[in-house]
């Protein structure tokens, strides 16, 4: 039986930041700002989890055609 390669459920800052497609100080910042979710806190390590990073940043408005350049 082959094994499968699995994505973590616990994501590091660096991996929660590339998940979204963001450098690891926009991330925070939407942490800090609440548009994304506090980390869970495994073992003194802090991990976000993977669907929680997704719905919240399915949650995060787009720009409107107004803001578009």
């Amino acid at each position: 039986m082959q094994m499968l390669p699995l994505a973590p459920m616990g994501l590091t800052l660096e991996q929660a930041a590339a998940y979204c497609g963001i450098p690891e100080t926009t991330f925070r910042a939407l942490v800090e700002a609440g548009q994304m979710p506090q980390p869970l806190e495994l073992s003194k390590l802090d991990r976000w989890h993977r669907e929680h990073v997704r719905k919240a940043f399915a949650k995060i408005k787009s720009r409107s055609h107004r803001d578009v350049i």
